[in-house]
């Protein structure tokens, strides 16, 4: 007897690089530091959810690009908003967490592309 699940999880093909801060020693200043550094990598789901046009100052424009990647729970069992993501080139900094409840054991982050 075999039991069929409804259960489908994405598709995740996509194996991004997880940064997260941490105590770094910097030689110039002689001190450590809290910057963003490799902290694993991942398989997820990258996808883009929304892209908005702005006007800045001085007759600029500027784009703000929310992504949604979603990723299994155990991957980052501690995940907050404080991880970034590098995916291709492109940059992501986490701004909210969702955990998926139709498929278990899914978190669904919401991100914004950040430009240094």
């Amino acid at each position: 007897m075999t039991i069929k699940s409804e259960y489908k999880a994405p598709v995740l093909r996509n194996k991004i690089d997880v940064l997260t801060k941490q105590k770094v020693f910097d030689d110039k200043l002689g001190k450590y530091q809290h910057k963003y550094s490799f902290y694993k990598k991942v398989y997820s789901s990258v996808r883009l959810v929304r892209k908005k046009s702005r006007e800045g100052q001085a007759d600029t424009e500027y784009a703000v690009l929310t992504h949604e990647i979603t990723l299994r729970e155990r991957s980052l069992p501690d995940i907050d908003e404080t991880y970034r993501f590098r995916y291709k080139n492109l940059l992501l900094q986490a701004k909210y967490i969702d955990y998926d409840f139709d498929r278990e054991g899914m978190v669904i982050v919401q991100c914004e592309q950040v430009v240094e």
